[in-house]
């Protein structure tokens, strides 16, 4: 609607909004689906290192440590990811408050909400359980063929052997605890926004 040749402060609102929701809709998207591009990649590598121990198996020592470098390697992807994935649960909060604003319910109806009962339902783990099985699949899987393929009379144990395969587990229960943790902060630094925002209170309260 147009008053003496300007547009409404109302009509710049809904078109500024419907702006930022595309730009807010993209973003989203290209963070969910970033992380796993380099993903793959990086698996991709370490399914192709894992061919070259299997075929041609090294010593003990190297095993190890060349795991460790996968675990480290890994360790970085997936605190990468859970950041990607902060960004992005933010990203979808804010597409929430938009479409409550236009009347939009794409992303809503994922969710259940004081003044709508939730319409898709998904079923089976989310997506940053995957993640962290992924992760802890592909930081320790490297030892299993080559450490139980031999005996303990091909290879000499030593404590520094079992000191370096308890510190690459170590790290997986770590980090995954750690992406975890930044996780439930995301999630409760939004529930709160929530909470306080008389946009998602029902209309009887």
């Amino acid at each position: 609607m147009k008053d003496n040749g300007t547009e409404s402060p109302d009509a710049n609102r809904a078109e500024n909004a419907r702006v930022e929701y595309s730009a807010a809709q993209d973003a989203y998207l290209h963070y969910d689906n970033f992380a796993w591009q380099v993903g793959g990649v990086l698996i991709a590598g370490v399914f192709v290192y894992w061919g070259f121990i299997i075929s041609t198996p090294p010593g003990l020592l190297p095993v190890v440590i060349g795991n460790l470098l996968v675990c480290l390697l890994m360790s970085i992807w997936l605190i990468y990811a859970e950041h990607n994935r902060q960004i992005y649960l933010y990203k979808l909060h804010r597409i929430h408050e938009l479409e409550f604003e236009l009347g939009m319910y794409q992303h809503r109806r994922f969710k259940e909400w004081p003044s709508q009962k939730r319409v898709y339902i998904l079923y089976g783990p989310g997506g940053h359980y995957l993640n962290d099985g992924i992760y802890g699949l592909v930081s320790l899987g490297g030892l299993f063929p080559t450490l139980f393929g031999k005996t303990g009379n091909e290879w000499q144990w030593c404590w520094y052997h079992f000191a370096l395969i308890f510190l690459n587990f170590l790290i997986v229960v770590l980090v995954i605890c750690q992406v975890n943790c930044m996780d439930h902060k995301a999630r409760e630094a939004i529930q709160n926004l929530e909470r306080n925002s008389s946009m998602y209170k029902s209309p009887n309260n």
